[in-house]
């Protein structure tokens, strides 16, 4: 819906092609939060061919905002979304 708030989602296939489910929250901070998760134990997660390849710890997308991945200690994948309108890809 265009004229509410919140993210989209998305359907994508995993790198290792096990059926997975990913849970995005939106937060304010991207960095700040990032940063919390990896002092708990956690660690970015580079799950996206496009990270991956350029080595980025978020993903801009565009219109939209700005995405990470973080692993918690167990290895959960968590996605982190800090909306921002302006992002160009």
């Amino acid at each position: 819906m265009e004229d509410t708030p919140g993210i989209d989602g998305a359907f994508m296939l995993p790198p290792d092609g096990a059926a997975k489910v990913v849970i995005t929250v939106q937060v304010e901070d991207l960095g700040a939060t990032v940063e919390k998760a990896k002092a708990e134990g956690g660690a970015v997660a580079m799950a996206m061919a496009m990270a991956m390849a350029m080595a980025m710890a978020k993903i801009p997308v565009p219109t939209v905002g700005w995405v990470a991945y973080v692993t918690d200690p167990q290895g959960t994948v968590m996605g982190l979304m800090q909306p921002d309108e302006n992002v160009t890809g």
